[in-house]
């Protein structure tokens, strides 16, 4: 199963600090499993920025960390996808589909 590049942020309630590019290990409509090279502590929320191949405009998410496993060289981190609107949902639903097809 190919991993998907997406970018993450903490959410500090301003801009959000520089997004650091990372691999997903397994997304849905509903969340991510990320590779982050940072401890996250579970509840944190960040902000999550998905690129799609066929849409110039990515979507940002917040997700909240759920859970967090300490991996060789880096944290697999649980987050789920928090408020999102019926435009985000279609489009996040739309990109898990589309990879799903590609990897298969």
């Amino acid at each position: 199963k190919d991993k998907i590049r997406v970018a993450y942020a903490l959410d500090e309630g301003q801009t959000p600090s520089n997004y650091k590019e990372v691999f997903t290990e397994d997304i849905s409509e509903h969340g991510a499993l990320i590779n982050t090279y940072e401890e996250l502590k579970v509840d944190q929320i960040v902000l999550l920025k998905l690129e799609f191949i066929y849409d110039s405009i990515p979507v940002i998410l917040k997700a909240k960390v759920m859970h967090v496993m300490e991996s060789d060289r880096y944290y697999k981190t649980g987050v789920k996808f928090m408020m999102m609107d019926d435009f985000q949902k279609v489009r996040v639903v739309r990109y898990t589909e589309m990879i799903k097809k590609d990897h298969h």
